[in-house]
């Protein structure tokens, strides 16, 4: 539950602070991603390389799984609702 609020914090937090600076739409989607996809796998090379025990390697390999599954379904929400949107604005016009 821990590694999920990590990353959907950072999703969100990476979305909101774009959007609060001014940036579009489209920069607030990329940073929401670049900043949810951060830490996982240099955590899993800082205790690979720190610590011989293979139990402190396993959260992080862990988070590295949840990070690329919720990514990859934020960015699949992010391109389905674009292409809603895009739809939408073509059939007002």
């Amino acid at each position: 539950m821990q590694v999920t609020a990590t990353h959907l914090g950072g999703f969100t937090l990476g979305y909101r602070l774009s959007k609060l600076i001014g940036f579009d739409a489209k920069v607030n989607r990329t940073v929401s991603i670049e900043v949810g996809m951060q830490s996982s796998v240099m955590a899993l090379t800082l205790a690979a390389k720190h610590f011989s025990d293979f139990s402190t390697q396993l959260p992080c390999a862990l988070s590295a799984v949840v990070m690329n599954l919720l990514g990859a379904g934020l960015a699949g929400f992010y391109r389905f609702n674009y292409k809603q949107k895009k739809a939408s604005a073509a059939s007002n016009a």
